[in-house]
């Protein structure tokens, strides 16, 4: 059970193909791109549902701080993003500096949430078993065949599921060093 598959709706997307000048709007390292990347899922956070919602699900959730009837939950889609984006920026040190080889607590984190990253990721993209297909073609420039990465795929419509994340966004300042009192709920057997 999914707390948001209200707001899932199908929508046909070609993909770009990323390479040889079908670059996206989100490859590089400029201010621009920063903010796309941001806009995607920086003012999301963690959404609220409420308890009886929260009890259909899988795993036990926490109240909210401000009601006890509301309960936390995140959309994985965002912390994809965020782990996507954190990946992102390693490929550019000189701009965003993050520290992998010092040695340091922090590179040894920054290793550890590398790490973590693109495991999620490797289990989502698994999980999903995307099978739009890449078409092949002869490329007379370098007398070779290449796979066609502008491919057309059936998605989930992101911004519908981010406006649904937008109106069940937890409205108080999330403190994960706080403690909510409360059980978490749990699925009914």
């Amino acid at each position: 059970i999914a707390p948001a598959e209200s707001a899932i709706e199908y929508k046909t997307v070609v993909f770009t193909g990323g390479l040889h000048g079908d670059k996206s709007a989100y490859q590089g390292h400029s201010d621009e791109v920063n903010e796309r990347w941001n806009s995607l899922f920086n003012d999301i956070g963690i959404s609220q549902i409420p308890a009886a919602m929260a009890a259909r699900l899988p795993n036990a959730t926490t109240p909210t701080a401000h009601d006890p009837n509301l309960y936390m939950v995140e959309l994985d889609v965002f912390h994809q993003l965020h782990c996507l984006n954190f990946m992102r920026k390693i490929v550019y040190p000189e701009v965003f500096k993050i520290d992998l080889t010092s040695g340091s607590e922090e590179a040894e984190d920054n290793i550890y949430h590398l790490e973590h990253c693109y495991d999620q990721l490797r289990q989502s993209i698994q999980c999903a078993s995307d099978v739009g297909t890449i078409y092949w073609e002869w490329s007379e420039q370098k007398q070779k065949m290449f796979g066609n990465l502008r491919t057309t795929h059936t998605c989930r419509d992101f911004e519908k599921i981010r406006e649904w994340a937008a109106r069940h966004r937890l409205d108080e300042t999330f403190d994960q060093f706080h403690k909510v009192e409360g059980a978490p709920i749990r699925q009914s057997k």
